[in-house]
């Protein structure tokens, strides 16, 4: 009967928005790993992708996306266009200018920026999507000041980071990347990890590894995956489950050959709903710089494609053996910070705060912070 209803939901959609039955496979998906799986994951998966053709379908038509947001209504969260708070700045300390490091690890060669001595323990700084290393920029120098050698690599696939020779993006790979990088920079028992969004979730799957090298580990803005289906496992809590679920459209967009085509597009809106007030044009600029050809482009979307269908399993599978600090904006406009609070299966000692006023991108909206607040968790750099 639900395989009847879902079918039915899509075909009203599609005949709604006057678009043709659509069937369309993920690249390369290969033997399905999902069968039988939960049923919030079907859900999520239909309502996203009625609303990724909401998306589609409004901004094909002639200025139909500008006359919808002067009216009020934004074009991909519904309803009323969010307030455009205005940023108050935190006191950021002087920036100092990284420098700029080549590091090899796990078969790839991968570009990164570092502050601070290069005997001092490591941080490990971790981008996400559409981020670059240039996200640290504000708390590496912070960092670096407490005495860390803090270390942003470019992810792979992000230029000047090599795209990966055997074209896999899973989180295992991710994982791999992780635990190499901390052996190639000398890291020790005193390293820590910090990531936000796709580098959070490298968190968590470095923690489901426990124990692992690194002496604490942070994630921004990102909770286990797990956490986005968790509402839907009773009634109850289900309203927050699909509150998430609009929010959640780009999962399904970012499986269409059609986003590499329209990627200029998703990456400005993305920054505008998820940090709504925040001025990101600079970081769009960066983010177009280090993903400035078709193989780039693919490479970043590989990392939705391959968890979010072969290694889906996983990836919503996670469960964290390690403790950590979770910093969530209370205006993220990516996840809902109370799907993170929810969660009840994170290691104990784990800890969830909100920063308040801040949106998805908190290492520059709030660098100060979220710098100080992570040198509380990590405490001062002990000598060897």
């Amino acid at each position: 009967m639900l395989q009847h209803f879902f079918q039915a939901a899509w075909s009203q959609t599609t005949t709604g928005l006057g678009l043709p039955a659509l069937s369309v496979m993920p690249e390369e998906a290969g033997p399905a790993p999902m069968a039988g799986a939960l049923m919030p994951m079907a859900t999520t998966a239909v309502v996203s992708a009625m609303w990724m053709l909401r998306v589609m379908f409004m901004a094909a038509q002639p200025d139909g996306a500008r006359e919808l947001t002067r009216a009020g209504v934004d074009p991909v969260l519904g309803g009323r266009t969010p307030t455009r708070r205005p940023v108050r700045a935190d006191n950021v300390a002087a920036m100092t200018a990284p420098e700029e490091i080549t590091v090899h690890a796990n078969g790839l060669r991968y570009g990164a920026l570092s502050w601070g001595d290069a005997g001092a323990p490591l941080a490990l700084l971790l981008h996400g999507y559409p981020d670059t290393a240039h996200t640290w920029r504000h708390v590496g120098p912070l960092l670096a000041e407490a005495g860390w050698r803090a270390v942003a690599p470019f992810t792979r696939g992000y230029a000047p980071t090599d795209l990966a020779p055997d074209d896999r993006y899973f989180l295992a790979d991710l994982v791999d990347d992780v635990l190499a990088l901390h052996e190639a920079l000398d890291g020790d028992d005193r390293a820590v990890l910090i990531g936000h969004d796709w580098g959070a979730v490298t968190v968590w799957g470095v923690t489901e590894r426990a124990p692992t090298p690194f002496a604490a580990h942070v994630a921004m803005s990102v909770p286990p995956a797990g956490a986005l289906l968790r509402p839907f496992a009773s009634l109850r809590t289900a309203p927050l489950g699909l509150r998430q679920l609009p929010r959640s459209w780009y999962f399904v967009f970012n499986q269409f050959p059609v986003e590499e085509r329209g990627f200029e597009w998703s990456v400005r809106r993305l920054w505008r709903t998820w940090s709504p007030g925040y001025d990101g044009s600079p970081e769009v600029a960066r983010v177009l710089a280090a993903l400035h050809s078709h193989e780039r482009r693919r490479a970043a979307l590989r990392y939705y494609r391959d968890n979010l269908v072969r290694g889906a399993v996983k990836l919503f599978g996670v469960t964290p053996k390690a403790p950590a600090l979770l910093l969530h904006g209370s205006e993220d406009g990516c996840i809902l910070p109370e799907l993170g609070e929810a969660y009840p299966r994170f290691a104990p000692g784990t800890v969830v705060e909100r920063v308040e006023g801040a949106g998805h991108f908190l290492p520059l909206e709030a660098p100060d912070r979220v710098a100080a607040r992570v040198l509380q968790w990590i405490g001062p750099p002990h000598a060897a």
